[in-house]
């Protein structure tokens, strides 16, 4: 698998120059990558779709001009703008000035997402859906931040954020040769990845010793190229204002990735330094008149990655594999936060920004799933992999680097193989920001403590040993997240790592919120055995068996024909299963084994009897 990877590198470096002139797209596997507004295959322009460049750091710009027209597909480095595209077509120039300003007035937060200076006295602007990470984590029950919005009427009345960071790309130096000058003739594909990633963390502990400046080496075209970004760190970064939600998010889920839209999806936080409001040198001017119809326009940030450089067998994995598993994972968050959330006013907000994202990352996936599985869509995916293998195949110097796609098509089925119990641990195609966390294990409590050991074991390797986020360089990046002040609520932490299991806490914690009466009051003898039982015991248990009426009382087994619950029940989208299967919400819901046992032993005394089902003789 590392050999065909290590060969799709070298072909996508020996083929650069068809891209050279063209736009980035793929071009980025670090955090900081470029965004693209590309021709829609299918469906009408929307009105007012401007046509814009977007500009990443990596920033891009994305072009907009009439409003009828498509924007023009191209992602593009500060670095490498395109000039003469915009001179020719459009008849504009940017000044290196002029992309100097726009790059030190961009800003890309640590949380996920970008925004901007607007004013001299560091007032960032970013959307309400960015900072919504950061007003939950703000919020506490008399003050429902993400819901009910929020508003400081004077700097004294900014409230300072818990763990969030905002960085401002400075410069780019392209450290390409010094990179690839570290790999010698001879090495193995395990070698030559060490001695890059040892290079690349001398360079950045070395950049951020002489500048003080977090010092990020990004990797461009899968290998092809590599450049040192530098940023200026804000970790002192304090609220201003947001709106409600529902005015943020209006239309919720029916209207989400749809248009026309009617939010006011901002939010406003100003970054200090030394206690004051940060002076900035650059900063965006306000026009209140907006955008005018046919005007050409551009866009600024630090979006993350595409799947443009994929190639059809790759995207057959993500289309038949990847994207089924993230939307079961999706939806049955979604279920669980809903059910959850469903308890008590303070559960939901507990539940909200959690609930919010998996909803749209539900929403995403389909649709990114249905573009996959549209003829026409995957005609197009067809007919490019084809343009560029034909352009291989008549360039005798690329003609043997053909045999990469076979490699790869063969690495596909071994990522397949692994993927179960690799995503339990680790995050295939990991987030590009932040925290990158296993798809099995949610939760705030599991990412400390992972941090924590992770730690431990990280900064007794050398520096060119260790996972990026545990080098020299990102020390004070880790610092502030793991010493970060956000509240953990307990029983929403117990939820999110069993994800769908309940335990015996839960019953105490649900029982409690309804202050112990009908329908939720227990038994005395419950209440008198608290004490003695084991509270992290799994209770219940949901799983997508197909069940109908007359599976009540249903053992569920597991391979070895063994008795792991009981089937009692299903959610009530269950009920559907009458005339059709689906997974997609509906779970039947069983008592766990191991709940039977512990009540047993250790509520009803009935030892002999738990002793009899664990076949225990005496």
């Amino acid at each position: 698998m590392k050999s065909s990877r290590s060969s799709l590198r070298r072909l996508v470096r020996n083929i650069a120059a068809i891209y050279i002139g063209n736009s980035v797209e793929e071009a980025v596997s670090s955090p900081c990558k470029l965004v693209a507004l590309t021709p829609a295959l299918y469906d009408p322009p929307m009105p007012k779709l401007f046509r814009t460049f977007f500009w990443n750091p990596i920033f891009i710009l994305v072009l907009a001009m009439n409003s009828s027209a498509f924007a023009d597909e191209g992602m593009w480095l500060f670095n490498a703008p395109p000039l003469k595209q915009l001179k020719d077509k459009y008849q504009f120039e940017p000044t290196p000035q002029w992309l100097d300003h726009l790059q030190k007035s961009s800003i890309r937060f640590n949380s996920g997402g970008s925004g901007s200076f607007v004013s001299a006295n560091g007032l960032v602007i970013t959307n309400h859906h960015v900072g919504a990470d950061t007003l939950q984590k703000l919020g506490d029950a008399q003050h429902n931040y993400l819901r009910d919005g929020f508003y400081a009427r004077s700097q004294a009345d900014e409230i300072k954020s818990t763990d969030l960071e905002l960085n401002v790309l400075i410069s780019i130096e392209d450290v390409t040769a010094r990179v690839n000058g570290a790999v010698k003739s001879g090495m193995t594909n395990d070698q030559a990845s060490s001695a890059r990633n040892t290079v690349v963390a001398a360079i950045e502990k070395e950049s951020n010793d002489k500048t003080e400046l977090r010092s990020d080496v990004v990797t461009l075209y899968q290998g092809g190229a590599y450049h040192l970004y530098r940023y200026k760190r804000y970790d002192d970064v304090r609220l201003v204002f947001a709106p409600e939600q529902q005015m943020a998010f209006f239309g919720g889920d029916p209207d989400n990735f749809e248009y026309p839209r009617y939010d006011l999806d901002i939010c406003l936080f100003r970054v200090y330094e030394n206690g004051q409001p940060a002076k900035v040198d650059n900063f965006l001017k306000w026009n209140s008149h907006g955008p005018s119809d046919g005007e050409l326009t551009f866009v600024s940030g630090s979006p993350g990655k595409t799947d443009r450089q994929l190639t059809l067998d790759e995207l057959a994995d993500t289309r038949d594999r990847w994207l089924p598993y993230l939307l079961r994972m999706f939806n049955r968050r979604e279920v669980l936060e809903l059910s959850y959330s469903a308890r008590s006013f303070e559960n939901a907000r507990k539940a909200r920004d959690d609930l919010f994202g998996d909803q749209n990352n539900r929403k995403r996936y389909d649709g990114y799933l249905a573009g996959l599985v549209d003829p026409q869509i995957w005609s197009a995916l067809k007919a490019r992999e084809q343009k560029l293998r034909d352009a291989i195949g008549r360039d005798p110097k690329l003609r043997s680097t053909i045999a990469a796609y076979d490699r790869i098509k063969r690495a596909q089925a071994e990522i397949a193989k692994n993927a179960p119990v690799y995503n339990y641990l680790e995050q295939e195609r990991p987030s590009t920001v932040g925290y990158r966390g296993p798809r099995a294990l949610s939760g705030n409590l599991f990412k400390y403590a992972r941090l924590l050991m992770r730690a431990v074991d990280e900064r007794a390797k050398p520096n060119g040993e260790r996972i990026p986020m545990f080098r020299d360089s990102a020390h004070e990046s880790l610092e502030l997240e793991l010493f970060s002040t956000e509240p953990i609520h307990d029983d929403y932490e117990i939820l999110r790592l069993t994800d769908s299991l309940t335990d015996f806490a839960g019953l105490y914690q649900r029982s409690a919120e309804h202050d112990n009466k009908p329908p939720f009051d227990l038994p005395q003898p419950w209440i008198d055995r608290k004490g003695s039982l084991e509270l992290s015991t799994h209770f219940d248990f949901v799983s997508d068996a197909d069940i109908i009426g007359g599976n009540s009382g249903s053992p569920v087994v597991n391979k070895a024909n063994e008795f792991v619950g009981i089937i009692f029940d299903g959610n009530i989208q269950s009920l559907v299963l009458d005339c059709i299967y689906t997974d997609t919400q509906a779970r039947a819901v069983s008592v766990d084994s191991a709940a039977i046992i512990e009540a047993l032993r250790k509520v009803y005394d009935a030892g002999a009897l738990a002793d009899e089902l664990e076949g225990v003789t005496k």
